[in-house]
């Protein structure tokens, strides 16, 4: 076996750290010397490891390519029984400070989260729902991936969780199993036949996501598509509408990114980094 760290929200910091931005990864880690390396790694990529260190475990997630399984043990973990009330996230969401690195990029907050985390534990959905209230408060722009689990619970039950935040996500993210899951939530018409994993065109779907749009009152939301052939070359490719999309979407289909995985881990969370990375840097570039 290969161990190494992981998580969405980790990898996301972890990306947008390699492109410039000051992050923070907020969680509640063990003392001891396996909080030791998840703690060090973060300084070691450029992201600040904030939270709680308390007596526990670490949450791990074994990956078995072969059986395509993913399987998660969390519920036991230091973050899964934390005490919500140790997390100040009034504090935990404010900017950086600014360092003597020379990095001229504003300082402001952006607060990044998952589907994955509230569904982990009771008390892990009470830490998530009061990371968006805080930054609801303080103003500050909300993104999330939904990135359902199927081992941790159900698209309908997460999709609870969601639906009071929707109306203040500045984006929220979707794969393409996840968009037709939840169009029969509200008997929205999806494609003839579509076929997730198959190719087709993207204005179907993008008929479907402003429709959504219109439901949910979310500023944007974004689609990731992607392809594998049999030699394993991906196609990677994805869609958004909303706010700066005008009265369609934009795909990036024509300027799809071509690659052979050397994991098939993480290749969202470095996509999503560079989309946070330009709707709060540069938004002349993301309109565009």
């Amino acid at each position: 076996f290969l161990r190494s760290l992981g998580g969405d929200e980790l990898n996301v910091a972890v990306a947008s750290a390699q492109l410039g931005t000051r992050s923070r990864w907020v969680s509640v880690i063990p003392t001891g010397p396996l909080g030791d390396v998840v703690s060090e790694s973060c300084a070691e990529h450029g992201v600040e490891c904030a939270g709680q260190r308390v007596e526990g475990d670490l949450g791990i997630f074994t990956v078995l390519p072969e059986a395509k399984i993913v399987h998660y043990q969390r519920r036991r973990s230091a973050f899964a029984l934390h005490d919500p009330k140790t997390l100040d996230w009034a504090e935990l969401l404010r900017p950086s400070p600014r360092d003597d690195s020379g990095n001229a990029r504003p300082t402001r907050s952006w607060l990044h989260v998952t589907g994955i985390t509230p569904l982990v534990s009771s008390n892990a959905l009470k830490s998530w729902n009061n990371a968006i209230e805080q930054a609801k408060q303080l103003g500050i722009p909300i993104s999330l991936d939904l990135n359902h689990r199927k081992q941790l619970g159900s698209l309908e039950e997460l999709w609870g969780m969601v639906k009071p935040h929707a109306a203040a996500l500045e984006v929220l993210v979707l794969s393409e199993e996840q968009l037709m899951g939840l169009a029969t939530f509200y008997n929205i018409a999806t494609p003839v036949a579509h076929e997730v994993g198959a190719e087709s065109d993207d204005e179907p779907l993008a008929r479907v996501m402003l429709e959504m749009l219109t439901l949910w009152s979310c500023r944007r939301i974004a689609l990731c598509r992607k392809r594998r052939d049999a030699s394993g070359l991906q196609r990677r490719w994805s869609l958004l509408v909303g706010v700066g999309c005008g009265a369609s979407h934009v795909s990036t289909r024509n300027v799809s990114v071509w690659h052979r995985p050397l994991d098939d881990l993480g290749c969202g969370s470095a996509w999503l980094a560079g989309l946070l990375d330009a709707l709060a840097f540069h938004p002349a570039t993301a309109a565009a």
